[in-house]
């Protein structure tokens, strides 16, 4: 119970990071100038969020591969040979940055799955900040787009006002989730596991 504990308290120091959102486009040739600020701001944003995030992750699976490295040796004494070639298998996905829930994490000790819960929980947390705080980002800049669209309507430049109203349209818009390929990594991911243990697949790290 204490890995499990100083484990959990580990992540913790970790948690409060701003994460990533999906690539727009922030040059509409119509826009220029002053014009093109909450745009500017928006990318910094998200550029910041991103170097963020990704280094949340390296410290995050360096933490874990740390702790499940600990579990691994403490099966080598023991010659629980299982254990520990479930235990190396989870350490090399999780150093090649593939967070998913293998099978052979049954595998290991029971103090080592509750470990993986954790890890789990964690990342869902952290991809919930990312949706968070990049829609706040989105929110901010749009709202500086209408101020934009408002002075552009009030001084008459009705066209530049309509393309900007349908820009900002498809600037909301959600990106279509992208897909990786996974790390070359031994065994698969079990697709049999519940989703609740298996957090936001489709966000990529």
């Amino acid at each position: 119970m204490r890995e499990i504990s100083v484990f959990a308290f580990t992540l913790l120091l970790f948690i409060n990071v701003p994460t990533l959102s999906n690539a727009k486009n922030l040059k509409p040739d119509f826009l220029s100038g002053d014009q093109l600020d909450p745009l500017i701001k928006y990318k910094n944003s998200i550029d910041e969020n991103k170097n963020q995030h990704s280094g949340y992750i390296l410290k995050l699976n360096e933490k874990y591969s740390d702790a499940l490295g600990v579990a691994r040796a403490r099966m080598v004494k023991i010659g629980a040979v299982r254990a520990v070639k479930s235990l190396e298998g989870e350490i090399k996905r999780i150093k090649a940055n593939d967070t998913r829930r293998s099978k052979d994490i049954e595998s290991a000790p029971d103090y080592v799955k509750k470990m993986r819960v954790q890890y789990d929980e964690f990342i869902k947390r952290v991809n919930n900040l990312k949706r968070s705080r990049d829609g706040e980002a989105l929110y901010l800049a749009d709202r500086g787009l209408a101020e934009i669209q408002l002075a552009l309507t009030k001084s008459n430049e009705i066209d530049t006002a309509l393309k900007l109203r349908q820009y900002r349209e498809e600037f909301k818009k959600p990106p279509e989730p992208k897909i990786i390929k996974s790390p070359n990594v031994p065994n698969k991911v079990d697709d049999n596991i519940p989703s609740e243990y298996n957090p936001d697949p489709d966000v990529v790290i």
